[in-house]
């Protein structure tokens, strides 16, 4: 955890709870970025992240746009990559873990 923020975990489609995603240094992505992509890790698509995090579409796939270029990254998979290299995302294999 940075700034005494919690990490946020997130359960991937029928698996226990198994993806948290850090701030990053600095604030470099918002809340709403973070979860997003945290969503993205566990096999959500545009349209579940909407429904979850109640909110439209538009904003989910605007939310999924900027975080992909803030990581520098081509796409979804190539922005969870690199949030993982950059150990601001951890996927587990276990909740425990």
């Amino acid at each position: 955890m940075t700034h005494g923020t919690p990490d946020r975990v997130v359960t991937p489609k029928g698996q226990a709870p198994g993806v948290v995603c850090r701030p990053f240094i600095g604030g470099v992505l918002f809340d709403d970025e973070m979860l997003v992509l945290a969503h993205i890790a566990a096999g959500y698509t545009d349209e579940e992240i909407a429904e979850i995090s109640e909110t439209t579409i538009g904003h989910v796939r605007w939310v999924v746009r900027n975080t992909i270029s803030k990581l520098g990254a081509r796409n979804r998979p190539h922005a969870v990559a690199r949030a993982i290299a950059l150990d601001y995302l951890q996927v587990r294999s276990h909740p425990s873990a």
